[in-house]
């Protein structure tokens, strides 16, 4: 199992962000290239709609 998959199956697919570690060099190399056999919605999850939620909360 793919990190990101368990860490969806551990957290739910709302608690997982795209994100960056700049300017530290840590973090995926080629994101979208080890992303890309991720479920869509997940990764549109990851990608946008939970950071979202998030800017959405009051």
């Amino acid at each position: 199992m793919r990190r990101h998959s368990r860490s969806a199956s551990v957290f739910g697919g709302t608690q997982i962000l795209f994100g960056s570690d700049w300017p530290f060099p840590m973090g995926l190399p080629k994101p979208h290239e080890q992303l890309a056999d991720v479920d869509p919605a997940l990764l549109d999850s990851i990608r946008l709609a939970n950071a979202q939620s998030l800017l959405e909360q009051k």
